[in-house]
């Protein structure tokens, strides 16, 4: 594989880092003093304008509590970044954060089962399915 087809590989890291910053809801700044970057570097590194180096990385991934393989999973070896298209909104991301906030296992599972009932009825409206 050539280097040239790489380069979507910092959008995809740096989509990652944004994803889990957002979910455990720490802020650029946040991060960046956990790691010793200024919020602009954070975002530089979000934003794959600038290559992250492995040392760097491993202390974002200290920093959000994940492995370092959570950056390099499932992406894509010599297609365009998806990174646009697959990136969770700022709703989706509050969501799931505040879904992991809910201690108590019997409400999360109602919550979710509620969740997918919706789901579902979206999808009837969508699909031009009779609503209830």
């Amino acid at each position: 594989m050539a280097f040239e087809n790489l380069q979507h590989v910092d959008g995809e890291i740096g989509s990652r880092i944004r994803l889990r910053r957002a979910l455990l809801g720490f802020s650029q700044k946040q991060l960046g003093e956990r790691i010793g970057l200024t919020p602009q570097q954070v975002q530089k590194y979000e934003k794959g304008v600038n290559r992250i180096a492995a040392s760097t990385l491993f202390k974002v991934a200290e920093a959000l509590d994940v492995p370092v393989s959570f950056f390099f999973d499932e992406i894509p070896g010599d297609a365009p970044s998806t990174s646009q298209q697959s990136a969770f909104s700022r709703s989706e991301i509050d969501l799931v954060r505040h879904f992991r906030q809910i201690t108590s296992g019997e409400v999360r599972e109602r919550l979710l089962q509620v969740a997918r009932r919706i789901g579902e009825l979206g999808a009837d409206d969508a699909s031009g399915g009779s609503s209830r």
